[in-house]
Formats: C-alpha cells, structure tokens, sequence
C-alpha cells in the first residue's frame, strides 16, 4: 500500500515536471517568435550587391538583367533613401527605389510627393513654349503588395511614384522615368516578393 502511495506521488511529480518543461518552452518559442518578428519588421534601407537589391523590411527583391545600367550608389532625396537604381542602355527609362523611416501619413504622402518631385513643374517653360505637367493617380501591384500611384507626365515623359506603407514605420517606393511610359511595366515587374 505504501509502495502505491509512493508511485502515485512520483506520477503527480512528473506530471508538474513535465508540465512546467512545457510551459517554460511555450513561453520561450513565444519570446523567439516576437524577436524574429520584431527584428523583420525593423527599417531597412536594403542591400544593393551589384546586380541585385534586397529588402527583408518591406519584403522586396530585385535582380536587374545585363540590358539595364544598375548604380548602387546610396543617396538621400528630400528626406528619402535612395539605396537602388537603374537604367535602360538606351537612356529611356529610369528607376529609383526609395525607403523612408518613420511612422507614415499615407494620407499626406500624395502631397508631400507632389511637393518634392512636382513643385515649380506645374507650368514649365523650355524657351518660349510652355509645358504643364498632368498629374493622375493609380494603383499597382509590385511583388505581390498594393501601391499608390501618383503619375506625372509632361512633354512625353512620364514618372510614375508608387509607394506603399511598411509595417507603420516607414514607406517604401519604386519611381520609373519614362518616354512615353515606354519600358515602364517592364522595370515594374522585375520586382519580387522577397
């Protein structure tokens, strides 16, 4: 009897054992979880390598073929990072990827846009003859995620600004330069999910 008594209190024993082991390796794959998570979601400005550019942040990758002229020369552009761009061989088209860090007024960034890369163009003059500038906005689909577009177009060249919200700390955009939106959909679609 006493014998029994024994392994019954062995048995409840190990049963608190176990599940303490298993509470404690809960709560630790939990803490791993969040700190891959956290760590993933930190601004990135991406890393260019020749050819290629890669962003973990905003979940974004690029392999520029050899038809392209790639600078991986990292600038700031009012305010943006500009780590990423390329250009046709033939000097009709152009691609810039922009990063910013900060918490995003999706709401405002049109503006800001319009602002930075279309004030003083709105009535151009070349000589004598005037240019206005058009400005539309779309929506694009880059990698698999949804951008906000704002087009300008004056005298047959077209800049089309696509950006998007990051993990609400920060924007992530791909701006092409155009004749005409020539080669526009293909520098677009070089772009993958990461």
């Amino acid at each position: 009897m006493e014998n029994m008594v024994r392994q019954k209190k062995n048995r409840g024993e190990t049963v608190h054992i176990v599940l303490a082991l298993v509470a404690i390796l809960v709560v630790a794959g939990a803490i791993a979880a969040v700190l891959i998570i956290r760590n993933n979601r930190k601004y990135s400005v991406g890393e260019a390598d020749g050819n290629s550019y890669r962003n973990k942040w905003a979940k974004v990758k690029v392999y520029v073929p050899d038809d392209y002229v790639v600078s991986t020369k990292q600038q700031k552009v009012s305010g943006f990072d500009n780590p990423f761009s390329f250009t046709t061989k033939n000097g009709k088209g152009y691609c810039y990827v922009f990063t910013r860090e900060g918490k995003p007024d999706m709401g405002n960034m049109e503006e800001e846009f319009k602002k930075t890369f279309g004030d003083g163009m709105f009535n151009m003059a070349y000589g004598k003859v005037g240019m206005q500038v058009n400005m539309s906005t779309d929506h694009r689909t880059i990698a698999g995620e949804s951008y906000d577009c704002l087009v300008m177009t004056v005298a047959g060249v077209r800049m089309t600004l696509a950006f998007r919200p990051v993990h609400d700390n920060g924007v992530f955009c791909v701006c092409t330069v155009t004749l005409n939106g020539e080669s526009e959909d293909d520098m677009f679609r070089l772009f993958e999910k990461y």
